[in-house]
C-alpha cells in the first residue's frame, strides 16, 4: 500500500484468522484504522486475492416508520430511495432498531445503512420521505465496547494496553482486584475525572461507570465521526 495519515505511512502490524474464516488486522493507531476500513475495497486484494472486503457502512436512524414498511420488500426499498433521490443500491441494509417481532408498537426507528458517507450525511441532515410521510433521522451511534480492565471504550479488552482503572475506587488495578472489595459502587470514577479536567456536558457523577447514560460515554460519543463499519 502506498497510502499515507497524517505524515505517517499506513502499516498493518499484524494479522490472524478467526475461526469463522475473516481476517483480523492489527494497526498502529486510530487514524489509520479509519482509513483501511474506509479503503479496505482498494487495498484487501493487495493482500491476497482470495480476500473479499464487505463495503463500509455509514448509519442513519430515521424515526416513526410504520411498522406496515417491509424492508425485505425490493419495492419498499426502491420506494424509498426514489422518494429521497438516491439509487437503492446506495444501501447496504436497511433494519428495525430493535426487534419487529411481537410488538404492539405502530410505529419505530429503520436503521439505514448507506456504501456513501456524503449521502449518509446529506440523509441525517435532511430528513427523509416515506409515502409522502417525513420521519426525522440522525447519525446512527452504537454503543462501543467498553474494556473491563481500564473502563476506556473503542475496542475489546482482549486487546487492551492501557493501564488499568478500577471502577470503585479509580486504583491502577481491575476492579476484582480491588482492596476494598467487589461490587458497591456509587459512583462514577470517569465522571469524577471528567470534572477535575472540566471536559464540557459532565455534570453527573451519581452512577456507575457501565451506565449507558453515562455523560462521559455521551461526550466520548459526540466526538466520534459519523460511524463505518
Amino acid at each position: 500500500m502506498n497510502a499515507t495519515v497524517d505524515g505517517e505511512i499506513v502499516a498493518i502490524r499484524g494479522a490472524s484468522m478467526l475461526l469463522s474464516g475473516d481476517v483480523s488486522f492489527y494497526i498502529n493507531n486510530c487514524g489509520q484504522q479509519k482509513w483501511l476500513m474506509e479503503n479496505k475495497h482498494l487495498w484487501s486484494k493487495e493482500v491476497h486475492v482470495d480476500l473479499e472486503s464487505t463495503p463500509s457502512t455509514f448509519l442513519v436512524m430515521a424515526h416513526g416508520v410504520l411498522r406496515s414498511f417491509d424492508i425485505g420488500n425490493p419495492a419498499s426499498i426502491a420506494l424509498l430511495a426514489s422518494e429521497n433521490n438516491f439509487q437503492a443500491t446506495n444501501l447496504a441494509r436497511v433494519r428495525w432498531m430493535g426487534s419487529n417481532k411481537g410488538t404492539a408498537k405502530k410505529a419505530g426507528s429503520i436503521i439505514l445503512s448507506f456504501t456513501n458517507k456524503d449521502l449518509a450525511i446529506r440523509v441525517e441532515k435532511s430528513g427523509i420521505f416515506l409515502n409522502y410521510d417525513f420521519h426525522r433521522t440522525n447519525r446512527f451511534k452504537p454503543h462501543p465496547p467498553q474494556r473491563f480492565k481500564c473502563l476506556q471504550m473503542g475496542n475489546f479488552g482482549k486487546w487492551c494496553r492501557e493501564t488499568a482503572c478500577c471502577a470503585k475506587c479509580a486504583g491502577k488495578h481491575s476492579m476484582n482486584e480491588c482492596p476494598k472489595g467487589i461490587g458497591n459502587i456509587k459512583s462514577c470514577v470517569l465522571c469524577k475525572e471528567g470534572l477535575k479536567n472540566e471536559i464540557e456536558g459532565i455534570t453527573d457523577i451519581n452512577h456507575i461507570p457501565f451506565d449507558k447514560l453515562c455523560p462521559y460515554k455521551k461526550a466520548w460519543l459526540e466526538k466520534r465521526p459519523l460511524p463505518s463499519q
